[in-house]
């Protein structure tokens, strides 16, 4: 909003709106590409995860499977190839074929390719868990970043381990908003000249991004 004459003008602040609703980007991973977009990466049990064609974790064929067998006592993590920058959300559906006890399984990301591990959720199951829905915020975590997902603990005392509908959401917030708004008025011409700082939107890609102008 400007106020302006025929000699200056006084800027007030610059209001900005959405006319989107709040999810600009998401990812969603149901598995029918296999493992092209994924890697185990272990130390241990580079031989468990596989591509099964069930529907255990409550979604549709195929669905991400970690078996028993072959035996191992350790730790052993898949995770995803692309980097993810700005999601607050994520979900996944799973379900646990429990054996016996301990184990643990869990979700995570990583900011070195899998050389550490921040974990987000997990579970030591006293029996079969699921199927259901796992959910929660992303909120304050590093930018550039990968998941995965994880079993730690004696293979021989899970059956299975089922993955599905891996998906995250991000939110539409404009980092940059246009300002720095002018107005001149023009008596000759009884015209008004605006002129401004577009600012910068930014949309956040699996392993890449897009840079728009705002006008």
């Amino acid at each position: 909003v400007v106020e302006y004459n025929s000699i200056t003008y006084t800027a007030g602040p610059i209001w900005y709106f959405i006319t989107q609703t709040s999810s600009l980007f998401s990812f969603d991973e149901a598995f029918e590409n296999g493992f092209n977009d994924w890697q185990i990466i272990g130390p241990s049990g580079l031989w468990n995860w596989s591509i099964a064609n069930s529907s255990n974790a409550g979604g549709n064929e195929p669905e991400l499977q970690f078996s028993w067998s072959p035996s191992f006592n350790g730790n052993s993590y898949i995770m995803y190839n692309q980097e993810f920058d700005g999601f607050i959300s994520y979900a996944f559906d799973h379900y646990v074929d429990w054996y016996v006890s301990p184990f643990t399984v869990g979700f995570g990301i990583t900011t070195d390719s899998g050389n550490s591990w921040i974990t987000i959720w997990e579970i030591t199951p006293q029996g079969n868990v699921g199927p259901t829905t796992v959910s929660g915020s992303l909120n304050g975590i590093l930018n550039e970043y990968r998941i995965g997902f994880y079993f730690i603990g004696n293979s021989y005392n899970i059956d299975y381990w089922y993955l599905d509908d891996i998906r995250g959401d991000g939110l539409l917030t404009p980092p940059d908003p246009p300002n720095y708004l002018e107005a001149m008025a023009d008596t000759s011409q009884l015209r008004v000249f605006l002129n401004w700082n577009a600012g910068w939107c930014v949309t956040y890609l699996a392993d890449e991004y897009e840079i728009k102008r705002k006008d």
